[in-house]
């Protein structure tokens, strides 16, 4: 709507426009009752009062007009949105710029009327001024007649153009507002001057200060005085016990007169109240303004272009392909105006498939084949998926061989599976172990495997989770989201380590000492020995209906239309051969860095990351963030251009590269700049993926579940099913689907875990983080999940097709959440939520544990309750911790500068790092964050044993012990 219009608007744009008139009006005439009666006539005989109020009722009249004819002009809008030069565009409403000119106009009439009058005088009656300047006395004396409610009016009055100047260019940062700012201070100084001479002059003031001590100390004395006498009178009796003695004949001077006082101090408090009010509410209208326009900014459909040029071919990391998205990302960063774009490059070891020669499997007896597989996901969509080696069926770090033999089915391959196995005497040693994806990661299903025995893995995404409405044609891909009959899915089998499996701790720089090998690596478990194959649910079922064996417990049947049997052996004496053709191989991988650099404090970091390699296209994994990420970038330097704001710290666009194998880029870059980021970074905020487009899911530390809840909140439902269910926001669809059982005013909010870039940052530097995804609300990953299917089709059509509206929301979330890190003053990290979280969350789980340790001899129980002891310390320190945190939050309403601030940043920086562990778990050395890897020890059989593992836990509850007490201590102002 143009505001010029608006009846309501418009109205009240008159409104003070005539307040503004009667205002000036009765200024002058303050002015001039200040001279005396002879000086008063003398003044109006030889100016003409009418002449300037006409001039003055004129300017003010022509400057309105103006405004009301720009405002209805037709081209307006094209004119405020088009042209270069004038930037307006940054509004309350959102809408067109007409409605700063309305503002803008007011605030140019009343700074320039009161300038033009005030010109007029001086230059008219400058005789009058320097006669004036040179009798003081003369001025003193009359000076001293302004009245106390005229001298409160006229300062008061003075400053409203210098209020409204200042409202306006806050609420728009442009050279117009500063204009505006300019010609309010100018005439502030002028009457400000006028008023300040007055109070100087004025005679009631003068007199009150001169006579109050006086005063004071006078009724003092009276009172002593009286005292004594009364006492000497009653001592010679002449004086009744209820007689008192003759008032003083001594009279004080007359005291301030209450109702005047009483109205200027109000007056006074009020109008430091509404300063003090507007500059906090200032800064809110601001941030709220900033966090709107990044919004706005945001383009659907440049990440929709975004997301087709990065997934145009293949890219593994390592290879030609990945190497060219890098070269397309910093390409896109650079034009969006990103600085200091550039790679960050890491010699690390990889594996890859023998692309000419796919992984096999066939179930035969001797040389006849009843089945086999050509080892390779058929193409379905050729515009997209046409690339000859795209659907090559792998496993990373699989290595090569060939394996013969029964199988055995051991559903998801926990603990829990193997225990249930060997209860009912089915023995995986020599077998190859057949295993359901579900839930877990799948290296730990290949390690768990490899150490009951088996000689190889086959790994099947089962349809219970991958094609939940059938595996009818038209009911799978491309026709919905579930999995096609021939998709697998790919993945890395790493065990128990990120980042360079040859330089662990350590970055992977020429002249870094490689202290393993591919053997050694194999020997410590992180490398698996075995190979492992991925293969779609057609084959599964194809050995499942050949199972011999009993049937498997109730729990363990899947979506496959047959009775799911544990084995070991297939009908006919058939056997299953499965051939894994594999190398290893030192590539260059390269991070892509750039920053937009903070106005305020350059060297504290927002840290904003996301990996672009991909198994096969990615158009979800991992490249649906990677294009969101890309439009963030431009939208806060699109900002930036349009506005004169700048994020108050540096924030930091991370690709990371070799993510999917096993969160290399990022934990070789930690390892590299572990320091710089330590003192420096305020969070890492981390967004793989878009998995699915029901709801929000989200995991974080503790301390920071305030700041994403607010920021869950202000974003739109991009759901317009979720809306017409009464849920708005993004946070009440979250909320609604994740409700914590426990905290019942919030979301479900897990620890991070390490399954992303968010991990380095957290359990090796210290640095808190946020990972977030849209996904859908069941534990089971999205059912193309590392397919050959994840190209631009599936995003634009099956999972977001409301035209990119999840993406969309997701960057909004984003960019929120980078914002609110980068301009807070006080950061919004809220370690009170982490000091309750280690009292109410932490310690009972690790008491618990201790207290169900069975002692089985003197030493024992010794060893139970020296750890029950220790970890009681703990919990007394964590209440120490909360105390102190307490006492510093109420700190920080009272910083009143930057530096102040800066102090109370950097301890609040300092808390997350006291966690971390230099040495690392034992065994675990890149395990650093003592909250987050603690290990109770289990009872065990062995004395030994037992005492050995008691050593190991006392020391960990002891570190974790110190970690609160360095965290106590780091919020602290002294020693």
């Amino acid at each position: 709507m143009n505001p010029s219009t608006d009846p309501d608007r418009l109205g009240l744009y008159y409104a003070l426009f005539l307040l503004d008139l009667v205002l000036h009006a009765l200024v002058f005439m303050a002015r001039v009752s200040a001279i005396s009666p002879p000086l008063k006539k003398r003044l109006i005989q030889k100016m003409n009062y009418l002449f300037l109020t006409t001039i003055y009722v004129s300017v003010c009249a022509l400057m309105c007009y103006g405004t009301y004819i720009f405002l209805n002009f037709p081209q307006t809008d094209q004119i405020l949105t088009s042209h270069p030069s004038i930037n307006l565009s940054m509004l309350w409403t959102g809408h067109s710029g007409t409605i700063i000119f309305t503002g803008f106009g007011f605030v140019i009439c009343l700074s320039g009327c009161f300038m033009t009058s005030n010109i007029i005088l001086v230059f008219k009656y400058s005789r009058f001024t320097i006669h004036l300047s040179q009798n003081t006395r003369l001025m003193h004396e009359q000076l001293t007649r302004v009245s106390f409610l005229q001298f409160t009016f006229l300062f008061f009055t003075c400053q409203l153009p210098f209020i409204l100047a200042v409202v306006i260019s806050a609420s728009f940062g442009d050279n117009f507002g500063w204009l505006a700012t300019s010609l309010g201070v100018l005439t502030n100084f002028h009457y400000s001057g006028n008023c300040l001479l007055v109070l100087a002059f004025t005679k009631f003031y003068r007199e009150w200060l001169k006579n109050f001590f006086r005063q004071k100390v006078l009724k003092l004395c009276i009172w002593m005085e009286t005292r004594n006498l009364r006492r000497r009178r009653q001592e010679y009796g002449l004086l009744e016990a209820n007689q008192d003695v003759e008032p003083s004949k001594h009279k004080p001077p007359p005291s301030m007169p209450i109702l005047p006082t009483i109205i200027f101090l109000m007056s006074m408090f009020i109008f430091i109240i509404v300063v003090l009010g507007y500059a906090t509410t200032e800064k809110t209208a601001i941030n709220d303004l900033i966090s709107r326009r990044l919004m706005e900014n945001i383009d659907v459909d440049n990440i929709k272009n975004y997301l087709r040029e990065l997934t145009k071919e293949p890219h593994v990391a390592g290879t030609d392909e990945n190497r060219r998205v890098a070269e397309a990302i910093a390409r896109i960063w650079t034009e969006n105006g990103l600085e200091g774009v550039h790679f960050n490059s890491y010699n690390v070891l990889l594996n890859y498939p023998v692309w000419e020669k796919p992984n096999t499997l066939k179930i035969h007896k001797g040389f006849e084949t009843f089945y086999q597989t050509n080892g390779t996901e058929p193409m379905i969509l050729p515009d997209e998926q046409g690339d000859p080696f795209a659907g090559i069926q792998w496993l990373a770090w699989s290595p090569p061989g060939q394996v013969t033999g029964d199988i055995v089915f051991c559903n998801e391959a926990r603990d829990s599976d193997f225990q249930t196995l060997k209860e009912l005497e089915i023995n995986v040693t020599g077998k190859i172990a057949l295993i359901r994806y579900g839930t877990g990661f799948r290296g730990d299903k290949v390690k768990r495997a490899q150490h009951e025995g088996a000689t190889a893995v086959l790994l099947y995404s089962d349809p219970a989770e991958v094609a939940a409405e059938g595996i009818d044609e038209d009911k799978v891909y491309p026709h919905t989201a579930w999995m096609p009959h021939e998709g697998v899915q790919r993945g890395s089998i790493i065990h128990g380590m990120f980042g360079d499996p040859l330089t662990p701790v350590l970055p992977s720089k020429p002249g870094i000492y490689r202290s393993r090998d591919i053997e050694q690596a194999k020997l410590d478990g992180i490398l698996p020995s075995i190979p492992a194959l991925p293969i779609s649910y057609t084959t599964a079922f194809e050995i499942m209906k050949r199972m011999n064996g009993p049937l498997a417990p109730k729990d363990w049947q899947g979506g496959l239309k047959l009775d799911y049997r544990l084995g070991p052996g297939l009908d006919n004496d058939a056997k299953v051969t499965l051939e894994v053709h594999s190398i290893y191989e030192t590539k260059t991988i390269n991070n892509v860095l750039g920053y937009i650099k903070g106005a305020e404090e350059p060297d504290r970091f927002v840290i904003l990351g996301n990996h672009y390699d991909a198994w096969v296209y990615g158009s979800l994994d991992p490249n649906s963030g990677t294009a969101i990420l890309a439009e963030i970038a431009n939208s806060f330097t699109k900002t930036i251009k349009e506005t004169s704001w700048r994020p108050a710290r540096t924030i930091f666009f991370a690709a990371w590269d070799a993510e999917e194998y096993s969160l290399i880029g990022s934990t070789e870059f930690v390892e590299e700049y572990l320091q710089m980021l330590q003192q420096r970074a305020v969070t890492y905020i981390n967004m793989d993926c878009i998995h699915d487009n029901k709801t929000l899911t989200l995991a974080t530390t503790p301390s920071l579940h305030d700041v994403v809840i607010q920021a869950a909140k202000r974003i739109p439902n991009p759901s317009k099913e979720e809306q017409q269910q009464g849920r708005p926001t993004l946070y009440d669809t979250w909320y609604h689907y994740y409700p914590d059982e426990k905290y019942k005013h919030r979301p479900w909010m897990k620890i991070p875990s390490g399954n992303s870039d968010q991990a380095p940052f957290q359990n090796f530097a210290g640095i808190p983080v946020i990972d977030f995804a849209f996904k859908n609300n069941s534990p089971i990953d999205y059912p193309l999940y590392h397919s050959m299917y994840e190209t631009p089709f599936l995003n634009e059509h099956l999972v977001d097709w409301d035209n990119f509206a999840i993406h969309l929301a997701t960057g909004k979330l984003w960019i929120e959440l980078a914002r609110s890190f980068s301009e807070s003053e006080i950061l919004p990290i809220n370690h009170l939520a982490l000091a309750e979280a280690i009292i109410d969350d932490y310690i009972p789980p690790v008491q618990q544990a201790v207290n169900s340790i069975k002692p089985f001899d003197q030493s024992a129980e010794a060893a139970i309750v020296q750890l029950s002891d220790q970890v009681h310390h703990v919990q007394q320190m964590s209440l120490t911790f909360k105390e102190t945190i307490l006492e510093f939050t109420a700190k920080f309403s009272k910083a009143k500068n930057r530096f102040e601030r800066r102090s109370i940043n950097d301890r609040i920086m300092a808390v997350d790092r006291c966690f971390i562990n230099p040495v690392g778990m034992l065994g675990a050395p890149q395990s650093r964050h003592v909250l987050f890897s603690l290990n109770v020890l289990n009872a065990s059989k062995s004395v030994e044993t037992f005492l050995e593992d008691a050593k190991i836990s006392a020391r960990q509850i002891s570190i974790v012990h110190y970690s609160i007490l360095c965290a106590t201590n780091a919020v602290k102002e002294f020693f």
